[in-house]
């Protein structure tokens, strides 16, 4: 009887989190394809070269929510229902295209971080760049991201151990989020000089709030992400200590790191006004 109860229980917990999952999998899709039409709707959108950056991350996002969640609402059911029975590979996709929809968005946020300190640093060059090098770029983002979700394949049949793929992981985590850090601070740093001696001031105020807005991007992007890694690596490390992890914790740190996926398309909202007037012209058509 006991055992009834705790399968019945388990059976209802897995049902909210599926049930979650799916409205959080609803909201992602259907901020990210406004986000998508706002680029199709207003040109002006592409005039500003990083938001080929931000339209790559807008398309990880949407990976997020199309694939990744309905997948891992697709185990949910599989484990708060014994009878039933998914196919093989649905386990090993899972893991795949959360690793490569993950660092997509990871990478994404690096690159936005290294352009804008080319543009506050290097003004005239950052203008004549080809837009070839930015697709290059973005190609080279997604390059990476099949890199790392082959690996996490690749280390799920056992062709290569854990250890290579959990390195290459976090020094490519690391990196990036370093990259991000140092490249606002730098960032930061110069427009503050410019402020300082009143240097082109309608373009400094621009460049401060375009900042800040990717800022708020790269720190919304640590708060969702670190918890469910940080478990990842303690996982690594005592696979015992990961056992007493209480199993909603785990699940609310994997929720979290889907929100950012959501929290995305709100900040361009909120922060971008281009984007703003485009999705207020949708409403009232």
């Amino acid at each position: 009887m006991k055992t009834t109860n705790h399968t019945t229980l388990y059976s209802q917990e897995m049902l909210s989190w599926s049930v979650t999952n799916g409205i959080l999998a609803f909201a992602i899709v259907s901020g990210n394809c406004l986000i998508l039409a706002a680029f199709c709707k207003n040109q002006r959108l592409l005039r500003m070269r990083t938001n080929y950056f931000i339209l790559s991350l807008c398309v990880a996002d949407l990976i997020v929510g199309l694939v990744s969640i309905p997948l891992t609402i697709c185990e949910q059911f599989a484990y708060s229902d014994t009878s039933i029975k998914l196919p093989r590979f649905i386990h090993p996709l899972s893991l795949t295209v959360d690793i490569f929809s993950g660092f997509a968005s990871i990478f994404a946020l690096a690159m936005i971080a290294l352009e804008r300190v080319f543009c506050v640093y290097f003004p005239h060059k950052h203008k004549t760049t080809p837009r070839s090098t930015y697709f290059s770029l973005i190609a080279l983002v997604w390059f990476l991201s099949g890199l790392m979700a082959s690996l996490r394949l690749l280390q799920f049949f056992k062709v290569l151990g854990i250890t290579v793929f959990f390195y290459a992981m976090f020094c490519l985590l690391l990196g990036s989020l370093l990259i991000m850090l140092l490249g606002y601070l730098c960032v930061w740093r110069r427009v503050r000089q410019r402020t300082k001696y009143h240097f082109h001031h309608r373009l400094t105020t621009q460049e401060k709030k375009f900042a800040v807005t990717l800022l708020i991007i790269t720190a919304t992007f640590i708060v969702t992400w670190m918890p469910f890694h940080v478990i990842n690596i303690i996982g690594y490390f005592s696979v015992k200590t990961l056992l007493g992890v209480p199993f909603t914790v785990i699940k609310s740190t994997k929720l979290l790191q889907f929100c950012n996926s959501l929290a995305n398309p709100i900040i361009y909202t909120f922060r971008i006004r281009d984007f703003r007037k485009t999705l207020a012209a949708f409403t009232k058509t």
